[in-house]
């Protein structure tokens, strides 16, 4: 299960206001990490997968000279109350980089747990490429007296060519509360306004 926030940024300063930010760098665990992202998502032209709530993703991550690629489908779950998105998420990491979706990606999909119900309907669909982004992407992760999450900070640009920059503060273990008092603690310091729409729905072609 995939629990996040997720928080539009005014512009690129404010993730440096983010990282350098005292308080969240007392519960830094390592150092800043970065990866360039390259997303691909498919789905078929009337947007089936989409309109029944699966996105089917497969992002090419790239750092310190490494490149893996990442197949992954994530199932609509529900928006909460305090804009915590939950949604069930299922990720492969595929054998070489690639940015082709492999013909035998509903096994892959069924390996690392995909149910049944959501496999059934890719059978007999024609997928193609429906969007694409690419961003860079630094992440942080943070220990809150025990509680783990992951903080993200993208910054790209959609086939559009309008630039965007965001927040996503992920849940890893823990009390889930002390992740939502940061999430609080983020939104009133930064001024941050939660971003209602996926990458999926603002990346199309």
């Amino acid at each position: 299960m995939e629990r996040e926030y997720k928080f539009e940024l005014k512009d690129p300063e404010v993730i440096n206001e983010i990282l350098s930010d005292k308080v969240i760098l007392s519960y830094a665990v390592g150092e800043v990490r970065e990866r360039l992202h390259r997303a691909v998502y498919f789905d078929t032209d009337d947007d089936f997968l989409s309109h029944n709530g699966i996105m089917l993703r497969l992002r090419r991550e790239e750092h310190d000279e490494i490149a893996v690629s990442v197949l992954c489908m994530k199932i609509e779950g529900k928006i909460n109350p305090d804009s915590l998105k939950e949604r069930h998420e299922h990720e492969a990491i595929l054998p070489e980089a690639t940015e082709e979706l492999p013909g035998s990606y509903p096994e892959l999909l069924r390996s690392v747990g995909a149910p049944e119900a959501a496999l059934s309907l890719l059978k007999g669909l024609t997928i193609k490429l429906r969007g694409f982004v690419r961003y860079s992407r630094k992440l942080l992760t943070l220990d809150i007296e025990s509680s783990r999450c992951e903080l993200s900070l993208d910054s790209g640009v959609f086939p559009a060519g309008k630039e965007f920059y965001e927040l996503e503060i992920e849940y890893v273990s823990g009390d889930i509360e002390k992740m939502k008092s940061l999430a609080e603690y983020c939104r009133g310091k930064f001024g941050l306004h939660i971003q209602p729409m996926s990458k999926r729905a603002r990346s199309r072609i």
